[in-house]
């Protein structure tokens, strides 16, 4: 039986459990406040900060997330089938690649497949998971980028238009 999900929209299946995405998953900045009140120095000629940026490991030490809290998302992807694709200094960005199979239960969420509903389209079918995503993980994530295809990455100023 067909699922109403993706906005009302009608699923038409579920993405293949063999199939692989790639996701990356973010953590939030730990120091939102400081990070403002900073960038606000930053750009103010009469404030002694101006012009005086960080590097990435000062930024990453005022204003990332902790080295125990990107380690503790390392860790539950490893442990829940998740191919680590790249670290990164800042540790803001996990990117991720598994089988949907290991998404899908990492994440608890199902994958179905949908009718496009934009015309323009021109009748592509695209994936979303079933609800948001929940992971069970004491860190905070921000966001998981790839669940879904919905709209098509394409570079900007790039006109698709005839």
């Amino acid at each position: 039986m067909p699922s109403v999900v993706a906005g009302g929209l009608k699923s038409i299946g579920t993405l293949g459990d063999t199939n692989r995405l790639k996701l990356a998953i973010g953590l939030p900045l730990r120091n939102q406040a400081g990070l403002d009140v900073f960038l606000k120095q930053l750009y103010d000629p009469k404030s002694p900060n101006y012009h005086h940026y960080l590097s990435v490991e000062q930024f990453t030490a005022a204003y990332g997330p902790t080295a125990a809290d990107y380690e503790a998302l390392r860790a539950f992807a490893k442990a829940n089938g998740l191919t680590e694709t790249k670290t990164y200094a800042n540790r803001l960005v996990l990117p991720v690649e598994a089988p949907v199979a290991s998404i899908q239960k990492a994440f608890h969420i199902v994958i179905h497949t949908y009718k496009h509903p934009n015309p323009a389209e021109k009748n592509r079918e695209f994936y979303a998971p079933d609800t948001e995503p929940t992971l069970n993980l004491s860190v905070p994530v921000l966001h998981i980028a790839g669940l879904d295809n919905y709209e098509l990455p394409h570079p900007a100023g790039l006109s698709t238009s005839s």
